[in-house]
């Protein structure tokens, strides 16, 4: 999954002029419908089964570098390996300054049985005025294939829409990563396109799948018989994370 965490200019046709009229930019929504930075309140602690939402702090940063020093884990990710632990310090950085900047929120995935660090996860190019934002993930080789991520994003997912008023929840993906892919499509993304050369990393240009999820169009992943992940738990969860938001708590 693509971090790539540049800021885009967004993009849309302006209507035509009417013989005479000048073509002036398509005005940008309403201020008054966006919704308050995250960074105004404590950051959004979260739990599900079997792990712990939380943020991400200094000392993380060695389990950061186990993580991003990893080519494995790295190979589709969308940045080059961390080289030592100066650099998973910076990335910890760039994460709290993003939430206090506004443009995003990331949580580290702890698992509650040991308090080990399997990952991270969370949104980051919050557009407010536009109601989008793009999500990013990486899980450690040791947690994959367990379930982790489908049920971090269980709760992630609706707390963006909820909490940060999304409408659009973007997802960039190498064609390679099936299953990131897999994952995405679980939850409802459709894949609308193919970007070329989007990106630069391990030496060249990579090509990326856009998907996007709608607000109206999220789904609860279909429970599989090899997976230790429970569909119902899945709904509960959901539920309790809605009930909370729509509470204030």
């Amino acid at each position: 999954m693509t971090e790539a965490e540049l800021q885009s200019p967004p993009f849309s046709m302006p209507r035509p002029a009417s013989a005479g009229t000048p073509t002036s930019p398509p005005a940008r929504p309403a201020s008054a419908a966006v919704a308050p930075a995250p960074a105004d309140e404590p950051f959004p602690e979260m739990t599900t089964r079997r792990l712990r939402l939380r943020e991400i702090t200094q000392d993380d940063a060695a389990d950061i570098l186990a993580i991003h020093g990893d080519a494995t884990v790295m190979r589709w990710f969308g940045s080059n390996v961390l080289p030592d632990l100066g650099a998973a310090r910076r990335l910890v950085s760039f994460f709290a300054n993003c939430r206090r900047a506004a443009t995003g929120t990331r949580w580290g995935i702890e698992r509650k049985e040991d308090g080990r660090l399997l990952g991270t996860c969370g949104f980051y190019s919050w557009d407010r005025n536009y109601r989008r934002c793009n999500l990013g993930y990486e899980l450690g080789t040791f947690a994959w294939r367990k379930g982790y991520m489908q049920e971090a994003l269980a709760a992630v997912l609706p707390w963006g829409y909820s909490r940060m008023q999304l409408h659009r929840i973007e997802a960039h993906i190498h064609p390679a990563n099936t299953a990131s892919i897999e994952l995405a499509r679980g939850f409802g993304f459709v894949q609308e396109g193919l970007m070329r050369e989007l990106e630069f990393w391990d030496g060249r240009p990579q090509d990326m799948l856009l998907f996007a999820l709608l607000q109206r169009d999220m789904k609860w992943p279909e429970r599989k018989e090899s997976s230790i992940l429970n569909y119902r738990w899945l709904q509960r969860t959901a539920y309790r994370i809605e009930s909370m938001l729509l509470s204030g708590k």
